[in-house]
């Protein structure tokens, strides 16, 4: 390294002979020390972030399009409820962040997994995104 130093500087026309290399490794850091972030009295819970992104309004207006959209295209009726479209958009969310080959690998027996499964049944999840709508 002090090779390289040298190097670069003699090209520069500095001096950068032993003593005054020493002398840099001396030196003391006079620059302002930078402050931490503050850290927040509580981190939030997942669900505390969820309702960052989708607020109460946003879900139920998302629940009462997907259900006039599965009226209005098929005559049937989805039912969806505020707590499903929740679990719906989360699951979605955790799809993103554990991948799988396919959406079903979810419930497949040797690649189950559980937050996802244990919750919405993959024929409902189906279901749900064939009549997703968020129309305003």
């Amino acid at each position: 390294m002090k090779e390289l130093l040298k190097c670069y500087h003699v090209r520069e026309g500095k001096d950068y002979s032993e003593a005054r290399l020493h002398e840099i490794r001396k030196m003391s850091f006079c620059g302002t020390k930078l402050l931490s972030p503050p850290i927040p009295p509580e981190i939030p819970t997942p669900a505390e972030y969820f309702k960052q992104m989708f607020d109460d309004n946003m879900v139920e207006g998302l629940v009462f399009q997907s259900n006039l959209y599965a009226m209005q295209k098929e005559g049937v009726q989805l039912k969806v409820t505020s707590k499903e479209m929740g679990q719906f958009l989360g699951i979605h969310m955790l799809m993103g962040i554990i991948k799988k080959s396919t959406i079903s690998q979810h419930w497949d027996r040797a690649t189950r997994f559980l937050f996802i499964a244990d919750v919405i049944s993959r024929d409902r999840l189906k279901t749900l995104q064939i009549f997703f709508s968020c129309k305003r």
